[in-house]
């Protein structure tokens, strides 16, 4: 959107005194609000990919948000009853909402609405270029009030997760070197694999080198087969046990060789070395058949079909 959000009533409402910045001692109540929301019909608003009251914490670590700024709790008789804010990489120049989610005797009160236009404004404020979002495709509650704030639908993603007892790794290669990047020499090579096999979903040098110069939360994987370059793949890690993978490239002349199967597989046999991990989950587009057999024959089972949306700032 080109204005600023107006100020409707059921927003000055929300901007009263019940409407104050997130504490850390918040997270219990804000995911068992998000976790009550999902256990009525699986929907939400928004991308908060938390599944404990750890997670919450620990997906703005991962980021550097500082989750006093970006999260915004609404409380009614110093009760929590509805959150909403957003999220943001530092190499991302887009936002993901998170939320807003409204407990179900708190709604129709306009509080959803309100809380939205903050979150939109203070991820505006914050850098951000545009807003994403995604939702259940069956919440159409959801998918209006994202609509009625400007949001344009993009496309239909799958959710996929493994446990770690689930993971079915392929047998190793003699012909493929995986290793970690940690250096600025690794992290360039990775970007240009990236860039020349995902010219639509830009991302910088500047992000790559940041990965690998972070590798507690960011595992950086570089493959290469017969001594040329063959792709590469993020793992995130935010250390709530849950990882996530992404940036998942393979160069074109690698692709019938089983590279990315293998590439895969050693990048999660490696990450599975930390023993406080116990799943992991990726996210594809539901027409993207190839990469969700590729999933499959690893283990990864559905877990939920979300709607995606954006916003432009």
């Amino acid at each position: 959107m080109e204005s600023e959000p107006q100020t409707t009533p059921a927003a000055a409402a929300a901007e009263g005194p019940e409407l104050r910045p997130f504490r850390a001692d918040d997270a219990r109540v804000v995911f068992g609000l998000l976790r009550a929301a999902q256990a009525r019909d699986g929907s939400r608003v928004g991308r908060p990919t938390w599944h404990d009251d750890a997670a919450v914490l620990a997906d703005y670590r991962l980021t550097g948000v500082d989750p006093a700024t970006a999260l915004r709790v609404a409380e009614h008789d110093g009760r929590i009853i509805a959150f909403a804010g957003y999220n943001r990489a530092p190499w991302d120049p887009d936002a993901w909402l998170c939320g807003p989610v409204v407990a179900p005797e708190a709604r129709h009160a306009g509080r959803g609405a309100s809380l939205l236009q903050w979150a939109v404004s203070a991820a505006r404020d914050g850098g951000a270029t545009g807003v994403r979002a995604q939702t259940a495709a069956a919440n159409a509650e959801a998918r209006a009030l994202l609509e009625s704030a400007g949001f344009a639908y993009r496309a239909p993603v799958q959710r996929l997760r493994a446990a770690r007892n689930e993971f079915r790794p392929a047998p190793s290669r003699r012909d493929l070197a995986v290793r970690r990047v940690f250096d600025p020499a690794g992290a360039r090579a990775a970007w240009a694999v990236h860039r020349e096999v995902l010219p639509d979903l830009p991302c910088s040098e500047e992000a790559f080198a940041y990965w690998a110069a972070h590798p507690s939360f960011h595992l950086l994987f570089f493959a290469e087969a017969a001594g040329r370059p063959a792709g590469t793949v993020l793992v995130d890690d935010d250390g709530s046990g849950e990882v996530w993978l992404r940036r998942l490239a393979v160069r074109p002349e690698a692709r019938d060789g089983g590279i990315a199967h293998a590439l895969l597989s050693r990048a999660l046999s490696l990450t599975l070395l930390r023993n406080t991990i116990f799943g992991v989950s990726v996210e594809v587009d539901v027409e993207d058949l190839q990469a969700l057999d590729l999933y499959a024959e690893l283990g990864f089972r559905l877990h939920a079909v979300l709607e995606e949306y954006r916003l432009a700032l």
